[in-house]
């Protein structure tokens, strides 16, 4: 009897020992799972950096990225985890506009803030509460094209989520543009902006006499920094029928290095240290008009942090020149 006692107590022991082992080895799956997903969510940091830097150097998204993140989900467990791919799709979207570096100041980004319509969609009292803010604040007409103010059928508003949307663009546009609004209407300009609906935005602006009108076909997505360069560039070209070109290009372009010359880029003198900073970005070297035209706009927009706001910074100084040559010819 003693015996069987033994050889069942023996039995016992080696069961445990084996149910021990299982459940170490799925616990060691488990852990392995999460590590795996470390790594995978330390790549997409730097994927991400890199596609900043990219940006900066006024290229395109990284075109590894999403292969990184597909083949990283793969070894993933693909079936259970949602692709990475699909969670950081919307952190580059739009390439036209210089992102905002580690250090710099960054504006916010009204998409994140502008409140969603509870009305129903063919009710569009909150967006125009917006617009009319917006007049008064800055003096200009602003219309929205809805069935009760038609201007283009093709192009009317019919949600009013999207239509409240598209004034709070507006209303940040008109914000960084304060001081220029203020000085072209002080000058006896009148200004008009056509609000439309559409899949793609598209912003013209034109000056007639001394009515400036704004035609925005507008879309869900921001579209600020295009407001604001388009009336850079509208500004520009006012103030190139009241002075000398070459001239203005000359105090402008003084600042770059002996060395330089558009049409050639040169990655180093974009935003590295204050005193070596000539350049917003690589597009910024294409041409005197297009360097003109986006640091002016980067200024106005927030994107330009505190530490290139001193006049050891070849940039800020560029920035001083447009501010002054705007002021003294058109916006006096």
């Amino acid at each position: 009897m003693k015996r069987e006692q033994i050889f069942c107590l023996i039995l016992a022991v080696i069961v445990s020992g084996a149910f021990l082992a299982a459940v170490g080895l799925t616990f060691h799956s488990d852990a392995t799972t999460i590590i795996l997903g470390g790594n995978v969510s330390a790549t997409f940091h730097q994927d991400s950096q890199d596609d900043a830097q990219s940006y900066r150097n006024g290229g395109q998204k990284n075109g590894s990225r999403s292969g990184a993140s597909n083949q990283s989900n793969s070894s993933a467990n693909s079936d259970s985890e949602i692709p990475l791919s699909d969670i950081v799709s919307e952190e580059f979207s739009e390439p036209q506009e210089p992102p905002v570096e580690s250090g710099l100041t960054e504006e916010s980004d009204p998409s994140d803030s502008a409140p969603v319509s509870d009305l129903p969609d063919d009710d569009f009292s909150e967006a125009e509460a917006v617009l009319r803010s917006i007049e008064k604040r800055y003096s200009i007409s602003v219309t929205l094209n809805t069935p009760l103010h038609p201007i283009d059928s093709s192009k009317l508003f019919t949600d009013s989520g999207k239509a409240l949307r598209v004034a709070n663009f507006l209303s940040v546009s008109c914000g960084c543009l304060a001081n220029e609004l203020s000085g072209l209407r002080d000058n006896g300009y009148q200004i008009k902006v056509l609000l439309s609906s559409a899949a793609a935005t598209s912003i013209s602006v034109s000056l007639s006499g001394n009515t400036i009108l704004y035609q925005v076909d507008a879309s869900s997505v921001d579209w600020t920094f295009s407001f604001c360069y388009e009336t850079v560039s509208l500004m520009e070209s006012m103030l190139m029928q009241q002075a000398n070109q070459s001239a203005l290009y000359q105090e402008f372009t003084k600042y770059n290095p002996n060395s330089f010359s558009y049409g050639t880029p040169d990655f180093s003198l974009i935003q590295t240290t204050p005193a070596n900073t000539y350049f917003w970005d690589v597009a910024c070297q294409k041409s005197v008009s297009e360097d003109r035209l986006r640091v002016y706009t980067c200024f106005i927009k927030g994107y330009v942090g505190n530490q290139y706001k001193t006049t050891a910074c070849p940039m800020f100084c560029k920035y001083q020149v447009m501010k002054t040559q705007f002021e003294t010819y058109i916006l006096s």
